[in-house]
């Protein structure tokens, strides 16, 4: 029967702790990181880079120059890709996936995915040197064969991932400009699937801001600032300017009289509606007939 050596066991168990954890970790250079030396990343894995030179990111049809020193935080799904203009690229970049955070994991996460959307950060020279620092630590730590060096990384990337919360944002994707567009787009649909009025009988029902926020569960307020925001003009002014091209092509079917279109159109006396139409136009609903002749 075959003896164990305890040391040897020791050794065993070590190695695999090791190699389990390089795996979840490694760090590079941007000389070594420019020429594919990378791990074998996971899905879910985080990248820090910490770049000394001028470079740009790109993201979709927009790029973006800054100069360095700057921090760069991005994971394996981000839309984001970053690109150094210097031939001597300097500083690191750092690669570690979930597992690899251990139990302080949700904490830090949760941090990310708010730098994940705030992902470029200048560095003043006083931090500049606090984070080459950290980063050339990490590096040194990588190398050693100290058993809890893993540890030690795992602390200076946590003070690297909360130092960043208090640099000078220099970029910032606002996700909220695809939810603004998204309800603009709402909005215009709602308006839009109203026209064109085709009876008698069909009657406006949405035509002031209150209706439409309330039909797409949004305050008026917040309605009224996305669309100001994203197409230039107040909810009142885009309802009525439907409003008014409508009345228009109304105005132009003799069979429909004035009255009839006014009260389609929602108002509740035609004397409201003229005004409304002389104010935007003019003319009154029955002069712009008569200059249709």
């Amino acid at each position: 029967m075959t003896s164990l050596n305890l040391i040897e066991v020791k050794q065993d168990v070590n190695e695999s702790v090791e190699n389990s954890a390089l795996q979840q970790f490694d760090i590079f250079t941007l000389q070594e990181d420019s020429k594919n030396v990378v791990p074998n990343k996971s899905k879910t894995h985080y990248k820090i880079s910490y770049i000394e030179s001028n470079c740009k990111i790109f993201y979709g049809s927009v790029t973006k120059e800054f100069q360095g020193p700057i921090l760069f935080f991005s994971n394996s799904i981000t839309s984001f890709s970053l690109e150094t203009n210097s031939e001597k690229q300097k500083g690191f970049v750092c690669y570690f996936d979930n597992n690899f955070l251990g139990f302080k994991g949700n904490v830090l996460k949760t941090t990310l995915t708010h730098l994940k959307n705030n992902p470029i950060y200048s560095l003043t020279s006083e931090q500049n040197m606090l984070i080459s620092y950290l980063f050339q630590k990490m590096r040194e730590e990588s190398q050693n064969s100290y058993e809890e060096k893993f540890e030690i990384i795992r602390n200076y990337i946590e003070i690297i991932i909360h130092q960043a919360n208090r640099f000078d944002v220099l970029f910032q994707y606002k996700a909220e400009k695809k939810a603004a567009n998204r309800l603009c787009s709402q909005f215009l649909e709602l308006l839009e699937r109203q026209f064109p009025l085709k009876k008698k009988r069909d009657i406006l029902k949405m035509r002031t801001p209150q209706d439409f926020a309330q039909r797409l569960d949004v305050h008026t307020n917040h309605l009224n600032f996305t669309l100001n925001n994203v197409l230039g003009k107040s909810t009142s002014s885009i309802i009525q300017t439907r409003i008014l091209l409508e009345a228009k092509e109304l105005l132009k079917n003799p069979t429909w009289s004035v009255s009839e279109i006014a009260y389609c159109l929602g108002f509740e006396y035609p004397t409201y509606f003229s005004s409304f139409f002389k104010k935007n136009t003019g003319m009154t609903p029955n002069e712009f007939r008569k200059h249709l002749k």
